[in-house]
C-alpha cells in the first residue's frame, strides 16, 4: 500500500458513520469494554492466530458483518476478524467515551512487521534484528496533553576489545505504529554507559530532535534507519542504545520498538517518569517488570573498528 493510499484509507476510517449495528461498509470503533485491546484474528474463531491487538477507540472498516464475528480492515490496510460484541458504530463509541487514548506500553504487533524490512547494511558492528517476538513496547515523547505517558526504552550491547573502539555512524531500529499512521517527524537517539544492568549516568553520545528525511529514513511501517549527525566513538565497555519517537498521539498515534524473542546481555530497560502508564517504572527498570513480554529489542549498529593507540608508559 502506497503512502497516499494509506493516507486516504486513514481519512476514510476517521469518518463517523451514523446508524447502529456492525453493517458491511460501516466505520466501527473498538468498544471501551475491550480494554486494553481487541485482537485482530486470522479467522472467525477465538482459537485463530491474533496478528495484532487494537485498543478502545480504534476506527475500523467493516467488510463482512456477522452476529459473532466481523471481518474488518484497519487503517494500515491489514484485514482480519474481530469479535462483534466489542465493536460499535462511531456514534456509539463517542457516547461511551471511547476516544483515542494511549494504549498500554506493551502490545502485540504484526509478526511480519520486523522481518526482512531493513535494507542491506554494510559495516555492521552489532546486529540483533533476528527472532522478532511479534510484540512491541512504546518509546515516545508525546504532545503536552499526553505528557504523562512520555517514556523511553533502551537495550544493551558490548564493545568487547580493549584495543579497538567502535565508531558508530548508523543505527537501524525495527518498530511499528499503533493507533495512527505515523510517520514520526522527529526522533531522539542516545547511547548510555552501563549503570549496573540499566542505562547509567550521562549519555556517551546524544542526538536529540533528529529530523525525518534528513537524519533518518522511515520505511512507512515504523522501521527506521538513522544516520548519526556525528560519529559516536565508543571504547571497550557495556552500553545502552535508547531510541524514542517524538510524535503527537493525536496525529500520528504511537510508535513501538519491536521486541526480540531471545536475549543477549541484559533484559531491555524502560522508564516512564510521570508514570502515566501506572507501571511504577519511573526510572530505568528491566522491562519485564514493566509488562514486557520479551527480553530484548530489535536493532543494529553500523560503523567501523578503529585501533586504539597504546599510550606510552614512563617507568622511573
Amino acid at each position: 500500500m502506497t503512502k497516499s493510499t494509506r493516507a486516504v484509507r486513514a481519512v476514510a476510517l476517521a469518518l463517523a458513520v451514523a446508524g447502529a449495528g456492525a453493517a458491511q461498509g460501516r466505520v466501527l470503533s473498538v468498544a471501551a469494554a475491550a480494554s486494553p485491546c481487541l485482537n485482530l484474528r486470522s479467522a472467525p474463531s477465538a482459537a485463530a492466530t491474533a496478528a495484532s491487538c487494537w485498543p478502545p477507540g480504534t476506527r475500523l472498516l467493516a467488510l463482512e458483518a456477522g452476529p459473532e464475528w466481523t471481518r474488518v480492515e484497519v487503517a494500515d490496510g491489514r484485514r482480519g476478524w474481530m469479535a462483534s460484541r466489542f465493536l460499535v458504530t462511531g456514534g456509539q463509541a463517542a457516547a461511551a467515551g471511547a476516544s483515542r487514548a494511549v494504549a498500554p506500553p506493551g502490545i502485540e504487533l504484526e509478526a511480519a512487521l520486523a522481518a526482512g524490512k531493513l535494507p542491506a547494511l554494510g559495516g555492521i558492528l552489532y546486529d540483533q534484528t533476528d527472532s522478532p517476538a511479534g510484540a512491541g513496547f512504546v518509546s515516545q515523547l508525546f504532545e503536552p496533553a499526553n505528557s504523562a505517558f512520555d517514556c523511553r526504552a533502551a537495550d544493551d550491547f558490548t564493545v568487547p576489545a580493549a584495543d579497538v573502539q567502535w565508531d558508530v555512524v548508523e543505527v537501524a531500529v525495527l518498530g511499528g505504529y499503533l493507533q495512527g499512521p505515523g510517520l514520526t517527524p522527529l526522533l531522539d537517539l542516545e547511547l548510555f554507559p552501563d549503570g549496573g544492568g540499566v542505562p547509567g549516568g550521562a549519555a556517551a553520545c546524544s542526538y536529540l530532535g533528529l529530523v525525518a528525511g534528513v537524519d533518518f529514513v522511515d520505511d512507512g511501517a515504523g522501521n527506521l534507519v538513522v544516520t548519526l549527525p556525528a560519529t559516536c566513538s565508543l571504547p571497550a565497555g557495556d552500553y545502552w542504545l535508547s531510541v524514542r519517537a517524538d510524535m503527537d498521539l493525536a496525529t500520528g498515534g504511537q510508535w513501538l520498538w519491536a521486541e526480540r524473542a531471545v536475549q543477549s546481555g541484559a533484559t531491555f530497560a524502560w522508564e516512564n517518569p510521570p508514570d502515566g502508564f501506572g507501571t511504577g517504572c519511573v526510572a530505568w527498570t528491566p522491562a519485564n517488570a514493566c509488562g514486557a513480554s520479551a527480553p530484548d529489542l530489535l536493532f543494529a549498529l553500523v560503523g567501523s573498528l578503529v585501533p586504539v593507540e597504546l599510550q606510552s608508559i614512563r617507568v622511573d
